[in-house]
């Protein structure tokens, strides 16, 4: 079956997407919610809602999981983007965007240098195999602007590559957890100081991981 020029031959392999992982509370006005110590499940169907809890609890530390894609990028997904109320201004990868916002209202993929004004955001999907044996295949996603989370999911996940076979993160299995760090955050005064803060860790399953280092 041939692909529709312009249509159908430059869609990527993807899964439906369920839901999201989130690390903060919810937050009715303007700005991210608290920081929390535990996972935060949003969708908008009721029923994935439910099979999450069901599956993990209300509000779970650690979340057994699998990636859907055989690649780190394919997995995590790294930018710096820019938004407003009206939406996406730019993405890039801290020098030249990827896409952006033109005056005439429409995207651009013309690269073009990064005009500023932007932060840093990972987002890494993950398949939940408690919702596919719930009957919700899919994938779901977690985002984070934390530079410490993206440098640890990053390290974890370039590491698995190293030891899989081919690098194909697929079929190993993971537990992505919220654990406490003390880490260093603006202070009031102009300064740093070390505060306690919640973040993300990826690790592989042990026993994967020890048989890959006596084959290696």
């Amino acid at each position: 079956m041939s692909p529709i020029i312009g249509l159908t031959d430059s869609v990527r392999p993807a899964f439906p997407l369920l839901g999201k992982l989130r690390k903060g509370a919810a937050q009715g006005g303007r700005g991210p919610g608290r920081d929390l110590d535990h996972f935060r499940f949003t969708s908008d169907n009721p029923a994935i809602v439910r099979a999450f809890q069901e599956a993990y609890g209300s509000e779970p530390r650690a979340i057994p999981c699998v990636m859907p894609y055989a690649d780190v990028e394919d997995n995590f997904t790294t930018w710096k983007e820019a938004w407003v109320a009206g939406g996406l201004q730019h993405r890039c990868d801290g020098q030249t965007c990827v896409i952006w916002l033109t005056d005439r209202g429409t995207y651009s993929r013309e690269p073009v240098p990064c005009p500023g004004g932007c932060k840093q955001v990972g987002r890494l999907n993950l398949i939940l195999p408690e919702l596919v044996r719930a009957g919700f295949v899919g994938y779901v996603t977690v985002e984070t602007h934390s530079v410490n989370d993206l440098l640890n999911l990053q390290a974890s996940l370039e590491a698995a590559a190293q030891l899989a076979p081919n690098g194909d993160l697929r079929g190993i299995r993971w537990v992505l957890r919220r654990v406490p760090e003390r880490i260093s955050t603006p202070a009031q005064n102009g300064g740093r100081a070390r505060r306690e803060s919640w973040m993300l860790k990826l690790t592989p399953d042990v026993r994967w991981a020890q048989r890959q280092f006596e084959l290696a």
